[in-house]
């Protein structure tokens, strides 16, 4: 009658059919690495795909070990030698594998908050809809930044009327886009253009400046040669913000926004009021028209956003970049932005990303040309700026977005 085994040998002998099996399957099955979602960042699916790559590699090497420790002792007679050294490889073998699982599990659990992290971004971006800008209401069809230039671009429909401001001496809020009377955009009283750069606007009270004539371009100027369609309209004269909301409400359109943009810098203090003083000044007049939900705040001269968001919270603002700025997500999201807007052709799909990482809405200036606004849409921002409202509408319309609600409107 053969011999009982002893106690020792035999729990052995049952741990190495245990991990055996582990060897078989769950290091072939049960214990890889979970897949990498598409749709998480680049930068994340970098980080996991090196995590990925270390898990597979201890996996492999794992499954390795354990297939020599089932060879070397698997079957051992009870009085072997080798039975002391098997059971403490295998112990050292448990706690391999034990590592492993935690490892294993801390990948899964930090993946899947990543992706949902991803997919609740991608959810509310989605949600929003995409902001087509009229800029300077819609300088490519009129006279920019004008309430005929406005009123197109409520007829046609858009998302928002884009629009620059200034402050005249009486702190009267005009929409105009330069510092200064420009000779290309500016006739005077006897209706001839200007000879050279006019005054700054906070130097004229408003009745002054209101004595322009901004209702069409220069002829042989730069300007009219970028805006070959716009149709002048002779007479037409710097209007108010308060003007601009209340053409919105004569359009009978309470959901159209405002993207107000201060123009100053700090190269010509004496052009311009303060920063402290314009923001506020612009902040004034959109609570004054209650419209403070649909009203966004942007500038180049990022002080004024400081001042927004310190005193207005209720106000959003939009850091505006040139083709050039280095780090512009980051910084902008240290600065305490939520909407960032850099010329398109500084825009490449790494930075996009970057920025919608940072939880940043991008929308472009200024795109005019069916195929950059195209090129844009297929990139993925979140909305245009454009002189040409009615091609950026024909382009969602090829790819059947929801479009804004044309609100005709006489200025």
């Amino acid at each position: 009658m053969p011999s009982r085994p002893s106690t020792a040998a035999a729990l052995l002998r049952v741990a190495l059919a245990a991990l055996g099996l582990c060897a078989a399957g769950a290091f072939a099955q049960g214990l890889v690495p979970a897949d990498i979602p598409l749709a998480l960042p680049d930068a994340q699916k970098i980080e996991f795909q090196g995590k990925r790559a270390g898990l597979e590699t201890r996996r492999a090497q794992l499954g390795t070990a354990v297939s020599q420790h089932n060879a070397r002792c698997r079957g051992l007679p009870e009085d072997s030698p080798l039975l002391a050294e098997c059971r403490t490889a295998q112990l050292e073998l448990n706690a391999s594998v034990a590592g492993y699982r935690a490892a294993l599990d801390d990948y899964n659990r930090e993946l899947a908050q990543a992706a949902q992290t991803a997919q609740t971004r991608h959810a509310a971006r989605a949600a929003q809809p995409f902001d087509l800008q009229g800029h300077r209401g819609a300088r490519g069809l009129a006279p920019e930044n004008t309430l005929p230039a406005f009123a197109a671009a409520l007829s046609l429909g858009v998302t928002t009327l884009e629009l620059d401001t200034g402050v005249t001496r009486d702190g009267v809020v005009v929409v105009y886009h330069d510092r200064r009377l420009n000779p290309d955009t500016t006739r005077g009283i006897d209706g001839g253009w200007l000879e050279g750069q006019g005054p700054p606007l906070r130097l004229l009270d408003y009745a002054e400046l209101s004595q322009f004539d901004v209702g069409r371009l220069r002829q042989g100027s730069a300007y009219a040669a970028a805006q070959p369609a716009q149709q002048p309209v002779d007479g037409t004269r710097i209007p108010k913000l308060a003007e601009v909301f209340a053409l919105a409400r004569k359009a009978r359109n309470e959901q159209v926004r405002f993207n107000i943009e201060t123009k100053l810098s700090p190269e010509a203090p004496d052009e311009s009021p303060p920063p402290v003083e314009f923001a506020r000044a612009v902040v004034a007049e959109i609570r004054k028209a209650g419209v403070a939900s649909r009203a966004t705040v942007q500038s180049f001269d990022w002080r004024t956003l400081a001042v927004v968001q310190a005193e207005a919270p209720e106000i959003a603002t939009v850091y505006l970049t040139g083709q050039k700025f280095d780090n512009a997500p980051a910084k902008i999201k240290q600065a305490g932005g939520r909407i960032w807007s850099p010329n398109f052709l500084g825009l490449d799909l790494e930075t996009l990303k970057q920025a919608h990482t940072l939880g940043l809405q991008v929308v472009v200036w200024t795109v005019n040309e069916p195929a950059q606004i195209a090129a844009m849409l297929d990139l993925g921002v979140d909305g245009i700026i454009s002189d040409r409202p009615d091609l950026v509408r024909a382009e969602m319309a090829k790819r059947g977005m929801p479009l804004p609600q044309p609100t005709p409107v006489l200025p």
